[in-house]
């Protein structure tokens, strides 16, 4: 049988930037999709009733408001952009 001995070292202090750098990230695009909705400050709970198509959505501050959420695509062409800025990676 072979034996195999092996030594990986952990960067953690990258790790840990990383990390929080996924962190921020998300939060920015959150923030930057849900203010593309125009709703983020006019109503307290135009979060929650963004992501309900039965809703009656405004438009008249972004006409790109819709009631049916975000699609996974736009969210992750943010998320990636978001962190892409954050890092440099």
């Amino acid at each position: 049988m072979i034996e195999i001995d092996s030594i990986v070292k952990m960067d953690w202090g990258n790790i840990r930037v990383l990390t929080d750098a996924q962190e921020t990230a998300l939060e920015q695009t959150a923030d930057y999709l849900q203010s593309e909705s125009g709703q983020a400050q006019e109503n307290p709970h135009a979060g929650r009733e963004y992501y309900h198509p039965e809703y009656e959505v405004k438009t008249r501050k972004s006409s790109n408001a819709r009631g049916e959420g975000y699609n996974d695509e736009e969210f992750q062409e943010a998320y990636k952009q978001m962190y892409k800025e954050i890092t440099g990676v």
